[in-house]
């Protein structure tokens, strides 16, 4: 099993998710999201332009929206970033007893 499918895993069982959230999770590992690629390769859709709708440059895959997306990565990978770490950061509090009362992650 590879390290991110793990952490996934980890996030999935630690971080009280709502099961949207998990489902979604779920679809994205298992990139069955509907991106362009997707479209154009899986469902066979012939007309479809597989090109980012944002950087319009390079293929839009599950890879390229999470980690290569240039239109994206000054804004969105950053704060998906800070919101990640804010639930490490507080899960590590919990656990060292630092912290009395629990903030949901998604406030």
């Amino acid at each position: 099993m590879s390290c991110p499918a793990i952490i996934i895993i980890i996030i999935i069982i630690k971080a009280d998710l709502f099961a949207e959230t998990e489902g979604l999770l779920t679809a994205i590992q298992d990139q069955v999201i509907l991106t362009r690629n997707y479209k154009k390769y899986i469902l066979k859709q012939p007309d479809i332009e597989e090109l980012c709708r944002r950087c319009e440059k390079e293929s839009e895959t599950i890879q390229h929206i999470t980690t290569a997306c240039e239109q994206l990565a000054p804004t969105e990978y950053v704060k998906r970033h800070d919101g990640l770490a804010k639930i490490i950061h507080q899960k590590l509090a919990e656990a060292a007893e630092l912290i009395d009362d629990k903030i949901p992650y998604y406030k």
